[in-house]
């Protein structure tokens, strides 16, 4: 794991929008009308424009050559062993200028801090914001072998918080994203997972036991010593996290992960809510809308923080682990938590939603992030809010999609006044491949079921074309005559 300040951002396919927050405006900037407030079935089913008319042509050449590429089930599937492949017979220096131009280049913006803020104030530019965070694709260890890892990957989130707070021109809300199991390690999560589970999932005796822990050392029964030192380590890491994010006034998202740590996920994150979360939602929670139990578990945590009177708030995501979780569940013998069948993961998504709208339109302390690529999601959200009167820019309701998946999405959203994020990884090659490896497998269903991103970008390339074959032939009239 590398230092933010030491990470490249590449290119970030820049499409000139209007923003009701923009400060700052391109040479070519041109001024459109704002229909945050008019939004009708027409324009919002199609979210052909902005679309692609602004981007490069570099880029869009590069995308439309690496979407269809992922939409291949085996290149997906194969992805790691490729890369080692490629590395290897290309060599390090080679291979990465191939993958910056290519797979790379598309899904992740880079590492070193001048390319982030140059990326990021284009983004911003485009009413689109940057939504950070540091991948950490590691292995289960050991106790004692990752001290330093998690040590080093503490100062790089902060880092990231900072990076966060300092290029934010547009006044949107600043946001970042961080995995618990980048500090805290993965085995002792699956030893709190268990224990919560034995107690029919009520974590209330051990939130009790572990919230004061820096006044004194955790002590958990069931763990060992060396666990419960870990531990009381782990959450004065994630308390020194959270207590500089509310400092830079940034809020926080922590990513769901595997299931069998999401109740030490959850456990952890009230911790810290309880704690940063009493005037604004410095922490706030994922919940993965594929898991057959979601709703529920939004319903619990929402109930825990309108207890302690805290706010609340939650990243709703479909899913990132739906392949490895249904294959364990296979190998293991336990029932699918998954959903059945992608009409009930669907209907599980909006449900949730639904009802956070609803409770953000009573003024309750709740605040919501859609992160989806569905265009139907999306659509209903924003009919939603609509009729619920919930502004778009008030920063109760925000949207995310992944960086280089779904720009026709993003750009109509910016071009119409919703805060729209882009979720960007920072870190080199090496840091972020095991990470884009699994972005792809589990986002293959967009990459290769949903067309609209290829098409759009294929119709704005035929477009230039002929625009250029035009004026290429104009030109060589006038040279004959």
């Amino acid at each position: 794991m590398h230092s933010v300040s030491k990470l490249p951002l590449g290119r970030f396919a820049r499409c000139v929008i209007t923003h009701p927050n923009l400060t700052r405006q391109p040479a070519f900037f041109v001024p459109c009308h704002n229909t945050a407030n008019d939004v009708t079935a027409t324009n919002i089913e199609a979210y052909n424009e902005p679309g692609f008319r602004d981007t490069p042509t570099k880029q869009l050449v590069r995308a439309a050559v690496v979407l269809r590429l992922s939409s291949f089930d085996f290149l997906v599937k194969h992805a790691d062993t490729l890369f080692r492949l490629g590395n290897g017979v290309l060599g390090k220096t080679l291979f990465g200028k191939v993958m910056s131009a290519t797979f790379y280049g598309q899904f992740c913006p880079g590492s070193k801090y001048e390319d982030v803020k140059k990326a990021a104030v284009a983004m911003q530019e485009a009413g689109v914001t940057p939504f950070f965070s540091i991948p950490a694709e590691e292995p289960i260890t050991q106790l004692g072998d990752v001290e330093k890892w998690y040590a080093d990957n503490t100062q790089t989130i902060i880092d990231c918080i900072d990076m966060t707070s300092k290029v934010n021109i547009n006044g949107s809300p600043k946001l970042c994203h961080i995995k618990l199991t980048a500090f805290m390690d993965q085995a002792l999560c699956k030893v709190l997972s268990d224990a919560i589970i034995a107690n029919n999932g009520d974590d209330n005796a051990i939130l009790e036991s572990i919230k004061s822990f820096d006044k004194k050392p955790v002590h958990l029964d069931f763990l060992s010593d060396a666990e419960n030192q870990h531990l009381t380590e782990s959450l004065l890491r994630y308390d020194r996290i959270c207590a500089h994010a509310a400092k830079q006034d940034v809020s926080v998202y922590i990513d769901a992960e595997y299931i069998s740590f999401n109740p030490a996920i959850y456990l952890t994150c009230k911790a810290m809510m309880l704690r940063h979360n009493k005037t604004k939602p410095v922490v706030q929670i994922t919940i993965q809308a594929y898991l057959k139990k979601a709703k529920m578990e939004a319903e619990k945590f929402i109930k825990c923080c309108q207890n302690s009177d805290i706010f609340f708030g939650a990243k709703i995501v479909r899913g990132a682990y739906m392949v490895t979780e249904q294959q364990r569940a296979l190998d293991q013998g336990y029932e699918d938590p998954i959903c059945d069948g992608l009409d009930a993961t669907h209907a599980n998504y909006n449900g949730i939603v639904k009802n956070l709208l609803r409770a953000i339109s009573r003024k309750e302390k709740v605040h919501l992030m859609v992160a989806s690529h569905n265009e139907d999601s999306v659509t209903h959200v924003v009919r939603r809010m609509k009729k619920l009167g919930i502004e778009p820019n008030e920063g109760k309701v925000v949207f995310a999609q992944l960086y280089g998946l779904s720009d026709h999405v993003s750009n109509w959203l910016g071009e119409n006044g919703y805060l729209i994020y882009k979720s960007t990884p920072l870190g080199t090659i090496e840091d972020t491949m095991p990470y884009l490896y699994r972005r792809a497998q589990e986002n293959n269903s967009i990459t290769k079921g949903d067309k609209r991103d290829r098409a759009l970008i294929n119709i704005e390339l035929s477009k230039r074309l002929r625009q250029f074959v035009f004026f290429w032939r104009k030109d060589e009239y006038h040279t004959l005559q």
